[in-house]
């Protein structure tokens, strides 16, 4: 690595980070290359940034004691960098001193320095905020390098260079590529030249570590952001000819730099982070695609979405704005752009982001992403139209005392029906209008409902809907004075897969003929043992102030919902941990007896005889994820009501000999499948007769009850002859 730059690098143009003001023309027409795919682990991260010695710079830094690799906060101390760039330190100096010698310069601003930081900092902060228009021709002057700076703008990189030396401290001035206006106007295009070398920055040695600093971009937006900046985060927007100069234990190529997420200045000024793509550009083979960032304070977020169609950029697409193509949520740290593609081409989509306490100021660009749809969206329908910029919870909802409690995103999926609830201290009064692009002659003003519960201080809205599309669910709160405005809370996109069975609306039942098809309508939802059709009818009593008129029917509907929703819980819970923990299970070599014998009891539930199951290995293939033994698939298709008692008590039995506490010793993981099977069993067992003894089912009556359920018979209880008033239904 050379100690200065060469007599090329002095006359070349340095890359600016200038905004761009017309996107629109920053395509190119070179279509001559193919798409570099690149692994995702080749791009950088937090955990790969290593610094190494100043003395050796290509040996990594080790521990003494284990002989590995030093871990990120003892190689680069974050703390320590951010109270650095905290420090007031003084800048303002007499002029004279522009035409002194360097050393002076260094001694006047040292003169208050406790350390070599201190003295980084002082020589940076003073050149990033100096303005100079004395002449001078004397190469030991410093107004020679700001005079110089005009044209060249290394030459104030020089300045600093001299700073430390004369400071006794190693600085080094680094040749590359930055990314800046000249490699956005080449965004577009299939081919990215990186021609010749186009920006320097500096490496400093900081107590046996090496920094990075680019002082032109700071001192041309100034900002600290690219002083002592991460390698890891600096490389997305620089790449050194000497790929040492990374300080990355694993160095990137040149082709990966080429490909890597395009970060504007913005992007950092906004504490972002990259939660999906890592590369800037990539491939979609189904029209649609979801681009995540991360956030720690809320923003505004907006959008601008083109496609390059035969080297014409537009912006709608049969008709069709592409700005409706595009559905942004964002809550609890990330924010989503889901993005629809209706045809083949090459779509751009550039994210905005703006601090909501500063709305006077335009929104600043923080990425660009290009993404080459090779087909477009099957059965492709575009987003409604909404009243503000994101779908799903948002902060208004928060002053409300509103909190989202079952969706916590924009949007649902829904076969049937959807109950969305909020947790409220008290009762408050929505709005909800529903509606949709799709012609339908239903009222979908009745098809929509809400509720309080004031035991669970919770808000449900009840929705049904009677078509397979997109909805879009708008919920308002109502004024407490009834000349007031109502007020704008949330918006929801419901995505029916599958419609509701029945012309059921949520219409007025007041009146006698109207209390008889309400016991009808509870009667047949218990019957029928349905979720939504439970849910759906609980909602329509309450609304209509029934329940003292219904009272035995709305017993047994709302008892039967209750354990309907304990069992769907249930089944939600097993799926999402069922990844996870049945992924570390299949690794497990020789597991604890104790969580054996729970998955026994959990697999016996699903169908499984003890004998499939009396191995580990047989329990490992029946906890993945593929073929016919798919945990997920078979726990979605689960139905309780088709679990014989006789196989419920011999789970039961299993469970009983270990404590829920040991299991969670062994790993807490292991406590959830315990619970969720002690739960299925309680339930089976409580439908039997009390006065009937139901005995566990060995092995061949257990091959012989999953026989007959097989075929479609039920088998009676062994033990008695007795067949128990369950019939296996519709869940």
């Amino acid at each position: 690595m050379g100690s200065g730059a060469s007599k090329k690098s002095d006359v070349i143009v340095e890359e600016t980070v200038e905004e761009v003001d017309n996107y629109d023309e920053l395509y190119s027409d070179k279509k001559d290359e193919e798409i570099v795919d690149v692994p995702l682990e080749a791009f950088p991260s937090l955990q790969n940034s290593r610094f190494w010695q100043s003395n050796n710079p290509v040996e990594p830094v080790f521990d003494e004691g284990t002989g590995k690799l030093l871990p990120k906060p003892q190689c680069y101390d974050v703390k320590f960098i951010e109270e650095l760039k905290e420090k007031t330190v003084k800048t303002e100096f007499d002029e004279i001193l522009l035409t002194s010698t360097v050393e002076s310069l260094v001694e006047e601003l040292t003169k208050d320095c406790d350390s070599v930081a201190d003295k980084v900092l002082t020589f940076y902060r003073w050149i990033r905020e100096t303005e100079s228009d004395v002449p001078s021709a004397n190469v030991d002057h410093p107004a020679y390098y700001f005079a110089k700076n005009v044209k060249q703008p290394i030459a104030l990189l020089e300045l600093f260079q001299k700073l430390c030396e004369s400071a006794k401290i190693v600085c080094k001035i680094v040749r590359g590529y930055g990314k800046g206006a000249s490699f956005a106007r080449q965004l577009g295009g299939e081919k990215i030249k990186l021609r010749e070398p186009n920006h320097h920055w500096v490496a400093v040695a900081i107590e046996k570590h090496w920094y990075l600093i680019d002082l032109i971009w700071c001192r041309q937006q100034q900002t600290d952001f690219y002083f002592l900046c991460e390698p890891a985060i600096f490389i997305y927007n620089h790449y050194p000819l000497e790929k040492d100069w990374q300080l990355l234990f694993r160095p990137v190529t040149k082709p990966e730099f080429i490909e890597l997420a395009f970060l504007h200045k913005s992007f950092y000024h906004h504490d972002l982070e990259l939660q999906s793509h890592q590369s800037f550009r990539f491939k979609s083979i189904t029209g649609e695609e979801v681009i995540r960032l991360g956030y720690k304070e809320e923003r505004i977020w907006s959008y601008r979405l083109t496609c390059e169609k035969s080297g014409t950029v537009v912006k709608s697409l049969g008709g069709v704005p592409l700005e409706k193509c595009v559905m942004v949520e964002a809550f609890e740290g990330t924010v989503r752009y889901n993005i629809r593609m209706p045809s083949v081409g090459n779509y751009r989509v550039d994210i905005f982001c703006q601090d909501p306490e500063y709305v006077a100021t335009p929104p600043s660009l923080v990425t660009t992403y290009i993404i080459q749809c090779q087909k477009g969206l099957v059965g492709f329908r575009n987003f409604p139209d909404l009243e503000t910029t994101l779908w799903g919870p948002t902060k208004q909802m928060l002053q409300y005392g509103l909190l989202p409690k079952s969706h916590k995103r924009g949007r649902v999926f829904v076969e049937e029906s959807a109950q969305i609830t909020f947790d409220s201290p008290k009762e408050q009064y929505l709005v909800c209008h529903l509606d949709t692009e799709q012609e339908t002659d239903f009222d979908l003003e009745q098809c929509v409902i809400d509720s309080y519960n004031s035991e669970d201080k919770e808000i449900a809205v009840n929705v049904l809907l009677p078509l397979i599309g997109l909805y879009k669910l708008d919920i308002y709160l109502e004024p407490e004075k009834q000349e007031g405005e109502k007020v704008y809370l949330v918006s929801y996109l419901l995505e029916c897969i599958k419609p509701f069975s029945q012309r059921l609306v949520f219409q007025n039942y007041g009146d006698k003929l109207g209390v008889q098809s309400m016991k009808k309508v509870l009667q047949e939802a218990t019957r029928t043992k349905s979720l939504h059709k439970l849910r759906a009818a609980v909602a329509l009593m309450k609304t209509n102030k029934l329940v003292d008129k219904v009272a035995e029917e709305a017993a047994l509907a709302e008892d039967m919902l209750q354990k309907m929703e304990q069992i769907d819980e249930m089944k939600q819970a097993i799926e999402k941990t069922d990844r996870g923990t049945m992924s570390e299970m299949r690794n497990y070599s020789k597991p604890p007896r104790a969580v054996h014998n729970v998955l026994t009891a959990v697999l016996l539930l699903l169908g499984d005889h003890e004998d499939a199951t009396r191995l580990w290995t047989e329990v490992q293939v029946r906890c993945g994820n593929l073929g016919k033994y798919s945990m997920s698939k078979r726990i979605r298709s689960f139905n309780i009501l088709y679990v014989h008692h006789e196989i419920s008590r011999r789970s039961m039995d299993i469970l009983e000999k270990h404590e829920l506490e040991m299991l969670q010793d062994i790993m807490t993981d292991y406590s959830i499948p315990f619970l969720q099977a002690w739960s299925v069993n309680m339930e089976v067992l409580n439908r039997v007769d009390h006065n009937l003894t139901v005995q566990p089912a060995n092995v061949k009556r257990q091959k012989e009850i999953f026989a007959m359920i097989a075929r479609g018979e039920w088998p009676v209880i062994e033990s008695t002859g007795a067949v128990p008033e369950v019939t296996p239904g519709d869940n």
